[in-house]
């Protein structure tokens, strides 16, 4: 159903977008007015096949005089403005009907959905716009670049501008999009020309010190924003973007107690804005006050998806916002309520990346896996590959060979697309001989690595030095390690890269012996000492033997000793129902790191299970695993 509107672009070596754009607007519009600047391509091609009416005309640097050069040749009731790259979203008719039917509004705000960074990433910026206008002689484009109608708009009597529910993509702000067409560049050149016209302008400084934010020049940026700042009218339309990128911009440059100042000020006049709420709370995080902070991002989602009426980026009020409670539930040791956050960010956001890198670790170290499979069984349809690859790396990392073969099952599939992955899992269910095949049939470099924990597991140390031959040629920095593992010297220099393969190939077939020699030839403070998340779950799988052996290196060196290595030594002897030992650690930690809380969850820890090995009851093994997690601190 077509309605009295006209579909006004202009356009210039829109080849590539424009087919999609006029397509997605195609059965709501009757007219399409294409004002070309200067294409050498088939834009003007493309635009006639769809019926569009093409006018020809110079580019100037000026979007508003060549928008508005469109609006001129223009003959419906109403007028749709879109961009060759964006894309409609089609409008309920009933509803776009209604709009129309609206005496008394000359205008409405749709919702641009600006997709940032990579399109499968799914992460964009929502901001509102005035793209959906009556054809009135007095509404025209106004501003060189960031053009608009509303301040024409508002000049006709009793005329009114309404939000609507109308959505656009716009896919113009994609990293790939932004490179190709050097449109920082030419933004940055109509800017400057016109402020060169209009200095005064407030909009324009605006629109300058935003190209400057979007490039990362923050100090740049700064001295745009804090002289417009004192200006600019509050509503005005867009100073509570501007406030939120000039905190931003404060914190990024160090000026933190200013940034916080600002938020403040900002928050009196807008309490719902939920990205404004988000910087606050990660402000608190800053300076470790994680209850406030976790008190401010339940206020943002509380206010929910703010986007109809501020600029804002995705998930902010929903899926961002939980997924940021969730990481600040763990600092605070809330573990099942930071795993119901995550769960709520994956309910508005399956395939959100952030969630699953921590989700599954909080479920494995809960013992509740169940809700996480039945919620991937659930949405299977919707989950993207690469988070199935994450969910399957994750388990094997985690030695968890019975989580991975479900992941599986709900993946209607009988092995990982990864041959290594499918190694490793084979040599966690105790079929080496399988797993060897299956890394002589690959052809992936990684194939060395596997075989080479497996000859350490097995002690076959010529096979060994054979493997660490091949994958020397590749990096020559894992020569440094089969020297230590062959003969036991120290360590000399260390790529922390191969060293945090070294131990996961040897965490992940179980070669304990092989993981002791290297942990204990690794110098006391090395960063690289403090193992991912993933790996201490993979630990906590080790026979205690390997934990005691591992706290005994810890003994070796305590003088020396990081707070992680302090807190893991105190975990693993808790694990060896070495409570006096781990009591002994924990006190130590705190000792040297009184502002840290991971040491009294872990003395709590240790008079609990004390108490409960004298009277006779088992010990929590949830609880147990819980404490790995205070190494996220």
């Amino acid at each position: 159903m077509s309605f009295d509107i006209s579909l006004c672009m202009i356009v210039q070596n829109e080849a590539d977008y424009l087919e999609r754009c006029l397509s997605s607007a195609a059965n709501i519009v009757s007219e399409v007015i294409v004002v070309d600047t200067g294409s050498t391509d088939k834009s003007q091609e493309i635009a006639k096949r769809f019926g569009a009416s093409v006018i020809t005309v110079p580019w100037e640097d000026d979007f508003a005089k060549a928008r508005n050069e469109g609006l001129k040749q223009a003959t419906k009731k109403w007028i749709l403005v879109l961009d060759a790259d964006e894309e409609l979203e089609e409008p309920d008719d009933e509803y776009l009907n209604h709009l129309m039917q609206q005496e008394d509004v000359y205008g409405y705000f749709v919702k641009m959905k600006n997709y940032v960074g990579t399109l499968s990433t799914g992460e964009y910026v929502i901001d509102s716009v005035c793209r959906l206008f009556r054809n009135h002689p007095a509404i025209r484009f106004t501003s060189s670049i960031h053009e608009e109608v509303p301040p024409a708009i508002l000049t006709i009597p009793d005329a009114r501008i309404e939000f609507s529910e109308i959505t656009v993509r716009h896919y113009g702000y994609l990293d790939e999009v932004i490179h190709r067409k050097k449109k920082n560049v030419r933004n940055l050149k109509i800017i400057q020309g016109a402020l060169k016209r209009n200095p005064h302008d407030l909009r324009l400084q605006y629109a300058l010190g935003t190209e400057y934010f979007q490039r990362e020049k923050y100090a740049e940026a700064l001295v745009i924003f804090e002289s417009v700042l004192p200006r600019v009218p509050v509503f005005s339309g867009y100073d509570s973007d501007l406030l939120l990128k000039t905190a931003y911009a404060l914190r990024e440059t160090g000026r933190k107690q200013e940034a916080v100042h600002v938020i403040d000020e900002a928050l009196l006049f807008y309490p719902d804005f939920s990205d404004l709420l988000e910087l606050k709370a990660m402000m608190l995080m800053d300076r470790e006050q994680y209850q406030d902070a976790y008190s401010i991002f339940l206020q943002a989602i509380q206010t929910g998806n703010a986007s109809y009426k501020y600029t804002s980026s995705s998930g902010s009020g929903t899926y961002r916002s939980h997924y940021l409670a969730g990481l600040t539930c763990e600092y605070l040791y809330l573990w099942s309520e930071a795993k119901t956050h995550y769960m709520q960010a994956l309910s508005h956001h399956p395939g959100y990346l952030p969630v699953w890198g921590r989700l599954p670790n909080i479920a494995f170290l809960l013992g509740d896996t169940e809700e996480l499979l039945n919620y991937l069984a659930e949405h299977r349809n919707r989950i993207p590959e690469i988070v199935w690859n994450l969910m399957l790396q994750t388990a094997v990392n985690g030695r968890n060979p019975d989580f991975a073969m479900r992941i599986l099952t709900c993946q209607d599939i009988v092995k990982p697309s990864d041959p290594m992955l499918e190694a490793v899992l084979l040599t966690q269910q105790n079929q080496e001989n399988r797993a060897e095949a299956v890394c002589q049939s690959s052809r992936t470099a990684l194939r060395h690595l596997v075989l080479w924990a497996l000859a350490v597991k097995a002690s076959d140390s010529h096979s060994a030095m054979k493997q660490f031959e091949h994958l020397s040629i590749l990096d020559s920095s894992f020569s440094s390690i089969e020297e230590i593992l062959k003969e036991d010297n120290k360590m000399g220099n260390i790529s922390e890269q191969t060293l945090r393969k070294c131990q996961e190939a040897l965490l992940q077939v179980g070669a304990w012996d092989g993981f002791l020699r290297l942990q204990s030839q690794i110098p006391a403070g090395f960063a690289g000492a403090r193992l991912p998340i993933h790996m201490l779950y993979g630990l906590q799988q080790a026979p205690p033997a390997v934990k005691w052996q591992l706290v005994s290196i810890c003994k070796t060196r305590q003088d020396k000793l990081t707070y992680p290595e302090m807190l893991a030594a105190g975990m693993f002897a808790c694990d060896c129902g070495e409570y006096d030992e781990a009591y002994d650690w924990f006190s130590k930690t705190h000792a040297q790191f009184p502002n840290r809380i991971a040491p009294f969850v872990g003395l709590l820890h240790v008079f609990v299970a004390k108490a409960r090995s004298f009277s006779g009851q088992p010990i929590d093994s949830a609880a147990s695993d819980l404490r790995f997690l205070t190494l996220c601190e």
